[in-house]
């Protein structure tokens, strides 16, 4: 059964938080840049450490390279080493670009924005695809004779990990046109909160899930968290909108 829901304005795929006219003029820039060449989105990148070449093949954004003697974990979105990693969701201008041209920043600070925007999509769609592991776990779950509320627990993990992913694809373009201020960092924090509880519930649906009763209320936990967070954050965004704290740069 088909669950994809649109939006009524401009019947697109629902597309929270970012509204339709900052969308429109995201996805107008996204193919301008796109027609001039400024940016080559690469389906593989290279360990940070050893530096053989890696391909993205799933969902979760928690890599570790293969390569015998390295199996070093790092973040795919910012390289950054994934012991102790926090967020990278916020962009950062390095001390160095103050020396650059105004184009070049400008189009760094793009790349930053857009390259998120694309690997949540691309996540999406990798994620999608769990669909048939999921109804195979729920058929293990039956024969298990677990409970119903059980066996949904898996469909929910996996509706609700489209729900969060999707909405942290839109918060990159919501971001990219927002202006710094107190409220836009209380954002970028909400917006990390929520990567970090999508990865953690990616990479239990693609390596860890099972049918024990332990795995499922662990499942069921960070199914919950995640919910709660992509909660916080899209009310968070709505507040702004009806109380007119956010201002874009157009």
């Amino acid at each position: 059964m088909c669950k994809t829901t649109f939006c009524f304005q401009c019947s697109k795929q629902w597309h929270e938080p970012v509204q339709c006219s900052l969308l429109q003029k995201w996805e107008q820039k996204n193919l301008d840049e796109s027609m001039t060449g400024t940016w080559m989105l690469a389906n593989t990148k290279e360990c940070p450490k050893c530096h053989s070449s890696i391909e993205k093949n799933g969902g979760c954004n928690h890599m570790t390279c293969r390569k015998p003697g390295c199996v070093h974990e790092f973040c795919w979105l910012c390289f950054g080493d994934w012991k102790g990693h926090t967020q990278c969701n916020v962009y950062h201008q390095e001390a160095s670009e103050k020396n650059q041209s105004e184009a070049r920043e400008i189009l760094a600070r793009y790349m930053h924005y857009f390259t998120r925007y694309q690997t949540h999509n691309q996540s999406l769609e990798f994620e999608g695809k769990l669909l048939d592991q999921v109804e195979q776990r729920k058929k293990e779950m039956q024969n298990e004779s677990m409970t119903y509320t059980e066996q949904q627990a898996v469909q929910k993990a996996f509706d609700v990990l489209q729900h969060c992913r999707r909405t942290l694809k839109y918060t990159y373009p919501f971001a990219y046109y927002l202006e710094r201020s107190n409220l836009s960092e209380i954002f970028e924090q909400n917006q990390a909160d929520l990567e970090r509880a999508t990865e953690t519930l990616s990479g239990f649906l693609e390596n860890e899930i099972g049918v024990t009763q332990n795995q499922i209320v662990q499942l069921m936990d960070n199914t919950s968290y995640c919910e709660q967070r992509r909660k916080i954050l899209v009310g968070h965004c709505k507040d702004g909108y009806s109380k007119q704290y956010w201002n874009f740069n157009l």
